[in-house]
């Protein structure tokens, strides 16, 4: 009983601390990125593809540096053939990513770390693979006082058993900024009657 109660009197504490501190600055994002993937394969040869993404997003934290968060689809097309007469199979899946994001005036940097689950075309074999993706956006006009619209450049690197793929998209984002709750002030000494 008496762990309950430490319990019970800890969260409160640590809610009131969490509620009194001030909010965290948060907008969400939906993007879409067309590109060229590079895959390589042991010893047959590098081939080009078409590669698309489309994403939703939210980045949590503070103006300067925060947290990023992704989730949405991927496409990979067949590549072209290589040297040897092989090509890369095609791929659609879901990708889901998690990174820091550094905001400098304009412009945001981040690098998002995930994975995804993907499925080959015409075909029912499903595989999953991890990727890293570093990227840079700039923040091309602000539309109204929440929404703006960004452009850039992600370079996803994908890990996949098979083939190792490196991409390059130019990325277009709209972006909603959340209004930031002001705390109201406690009245100070000098303001009383």
């Amino acid at each position: 009983m008496r762990v309950i109660r430490l319990t019970i009197l800890a969260s409160l504490l640590a809610s009131t601390a969490a509620f009194a501190a001030p909010a965290p600055a948060v907008s969400f994002l939906a993007s879409v990125a067309p590109g060229v993937a590079l895959s390589s394969g042991m010893g047959s040869g590098t081939a080009p593809g078409a590669a698309v993404s489309a994403e939703l997003g939210a980045r949590i934290g503070g103006d300067r540096l925060a947290a990023m968060i992704r989730a949405g689809v991927v496409k990979q097309a067949a590549s072209a053939y290589t040297d040897v007469w092989t090509r890369y199979r095609g791929f659609s899946g879901l990708s889901l990513a998690a990174g820091p994001n550094l905001r400098l005036g304009l412009f945001e940097f981040g690098v998002l770390a995930g994975g995804a689950l993907a499925r080959y075309d015409l075909s029912y074999s499903y595989f999953a693979f991890p990727y890293i993706e570093p990227g840079a956006s700039y923040r091309a006009a602000r539309l109204d006082d929440r929404f703006s619209l960004g452009i850039g450049l992600s370079l996803p690197v994908y890990l996949r058993a098979d083939a190792l793929s490196l991409g390059f998209r130019a990325v277009v984002e709209l972006r909603y900024e959340s209004p930031r709750q002001e705390r109201p002030s406690t009245p100070s000494a000098e303001s009383a009657p």
